[in-house]
């Protein structure tokens, strides 16, 4: 322990000892500070973003104008969750259910009422067909 300790006590060994003690500091104080501007950026970009009517929240496409899908898209989803529909792009969802099942077979899928009983490897299998089919009422219990 004395030959370990005497083999520290050399002008190399300190300057060693100096340069990691100094290497370490520094490494610390360059991380905290990161830390600490990404902590400022975050806490002001949420400041920013919390200012933001979400009206004023627009989608841009990759040249920068406006994406113009996405408003359509959020047309047609809050028009959904009123629950009026689209009868023509229904209709062209269906259309291979239309023609095998015929106009008056359709309305009768369209205002039928289904329930689905779990959701596990029937029943999930079993409530995506049904939605598929166009019927009109499903109703699942998990």
């Amino acid at each position: 322990m004395d030959s370990f300790l005497t083999g520290l006590n050399t002008p190399s060994s300190r300057l060693i000892l100096v340069a990691i003690a100094s290497s370490t500091l520094t490494a610390l104080t360059i991380y905290s500070f990161q830390s600490l501007r990404r902590e400022h950026a975050l806490f002001s970009v949420k400041a920013e973003a919390s200012s933001i009517q979400p009206t004023q929240i627009r989608r841009l496409n990759s040249i920068g104008a406006e994406d113009v899908k996405l408003s359509k898209e959020t047309q047609i989803a809050r028009q959904a969750k009123r629950g009026e529909y689209d009868e023509e792009l229904v209709m062209e969802q269906l259309a291979r259910n239309r023609s095998f099942f015929g106009e008056e077979g359709m309305q009768r899928i369209r205002k039928g009422f289904v329930i689905v009983v779990g959701a596990g490897g029937v029943g999930s299998w079993a409530a995506t067909m049904l939605a598929r089919s166009g019927i009109g009422i499903p109703l699942f219990v998990l």
